[in-house]
C-alpha cells in the first residue's frame, strides 16, 4: 500500500516541479527539471530529484507515510550519490516529505551527527502545510489539499472550494476526474474507507474512465493490498451519487450547503434550517451549493 501512495504523490508533484519548490519556500529558479534518480551504483534512490537553474542547486526529496528510523541515513546516501553524479552543481537541499503524522518521530529533528559528520535536511510535515497556499497552486496539486493544516469538520467546504478552482481554470473533465480520484485515493491515508465515501458522497466520479485509478485499483488487487476491497468499495459507493448511500449524501449536502452559507451570508436562521433539512432531492442540494456561490443572500439562494 506505501507503494501505492507513493505512485500518486510522485504524479502529483512532478507534474509541475515548480509549484512544489514554491510550496516548500524554495526558490524555484528560472527552470526546474525533473532527473531520473535511478543511481547506478546502488540499489537505492530518492523519491524525487530536481535540478533547478538559476540558482543553480539540487533539491532530492523523501516522502514517507510510516516511520522509518533509518530515513536521515538514507538521505545522507542519496546526497552523496546524486553529489557524485552532479559535481558542479554547488548546493544541494535535501528534504523529507512526511505525508501524514504516523511518519514522524522525536528523532526527526533535520540534523543527523555520528563521528564527525553532520547532515542538515529540511523536514516538511504536510498536515502543518498552510492549506490555503496549496489551493492557490496550480489545480493538479488540489489532491494535496485535504492533507494539510485543516479540521474534519471543514473538509466538505474544502471540497467545494476546490471544485470551485476546477471550474475558474476550466478544467476538462477527464482533468477533474482524475484530480478527484486521486483525491478520494490520498484520503486513505488520514481515513478509513467508509468515511471518505462519506465525505465525497456529493461529488460526481467517472471512475472507469480513469487511467489512474484503473492503474492503482489493479496493482492493489495483485498485491492484495487495497484495504477494504477497493474493487468494490469504489466501483459500488463512489460511482454515479452513491445511490446506496442516498440518505448519508443527502445529510452530508444539506451539511455543506449551511455551512457554505453561513461563510458566505453570515448566520443562519431556524427558518432557513428548516427549508434545508426538508430537501430530500440530492441534485436539488447540489444545485444550491453550486448556486451559493453566485448569489449574495439565503433569500435569494432559496427562492
Amino acid at each position: 500500500m506505501p507503494g501505492s501512495f507513493d505512485a500518486i504523490f510522485k504524479d502529483v508533484l512532478q507534474n509541475n516541479p515548480g509549484s512544489l519548490l514554491r510550496l516548500l519556500n524554495l526558490p524555484a529558479g528560472d527552470r526546474v527539471t525533473a532527473k531520473n534518480t535511478d543511481l547506478s551504483t546502488s540499489s537505492r534512490s530518492a523519491d524525487i530529484l530536481l535540478e533547478v537553474s538559476n540558482p543553480d542547486y539540487l533539491v532530492q526529496m523523501e516522502m514517507q507515510t510510516t516511520y522509518d528510523r533509518t530515513i536521515a541515513k538514507r538521505l545522507l546516501e542519496y546526497r552523496v550519490l546524486s553529489r557524485l553524479r552532479s559535481a558542479t552543481l554547488p548546493v544541494m537541499e535535501s528534504v523529507l516529505l512526511l505525508m501524514r503524522p504516523q511518519a514522524d518521530g522525536v528523532d526527526l529533528n533535520g540534523i543527523l551527527q555520528s563521528k564527525g559528520i553532520r547532515f542538515t535536511y529540511q523536514i516538511v510535515r504536510l498536515w502543518e502545510m498552510d492549506v490555503e497556499a496549496t489551493l492557490s497552486q496550480p489545480v493538479h496539486m488540489l489532491p494535496l489539499a485535504p492533507l494539510c493544516a485543516i479540521q474534519d469538520e471543514d473538509l466538505p467546504y474544502l471540497f467545494t472550494q476546490m471544485q470551485e478552482r476546477l471550474y475558474q481554470e476550466h478544467a476538462s473533465a477527464a482533468q477533474c476526474r482524475e484530480i478527484w480520484v486521486k483525491t478520494r485515493f490520498l484520503l486513505g491515508l488520514e481515513m478509513s474507507n467508509e468515511q471518505a465515501d462519506r465525505l465525497m458522497g456529493g461529488i460526481m466520479l467517472d471512475l472507469k474512465d480513469s487511467t489512474t485509478y484503473m492503474a492503482t485499483l489493479e496493482e492493489g488487487i495483485r498485491k492484495g493490498k487495497l484495504e477494504g476491497k477497493l474493487e468494490g468499495k469504489l466501483e459500488g459507493k463512489l460511482e454515479g451519487k452513491l445511490e446506496g448511500k442516498l440518505e448519508g449524501s443527502l445529510a452530508e449536502g444539506r451539511r455543506v450547503l449551511l455551512r457554505l452559507g453561513e461563510k458566505r451570508f453570515g448566520g443562519v436562521s431556524s427558518d432557513v434550517a428548516l427549508l434545508i433539512d426538508e430537501i430530500v432531492d440530492l441534485e436539488r442540494i447540489e444545485s444550491l451549493i453550486e448556486r451559493a456561490l453566485e448569489v449574495d443572500n439565503w433569500a435569494e439562494l432559496l427562492e
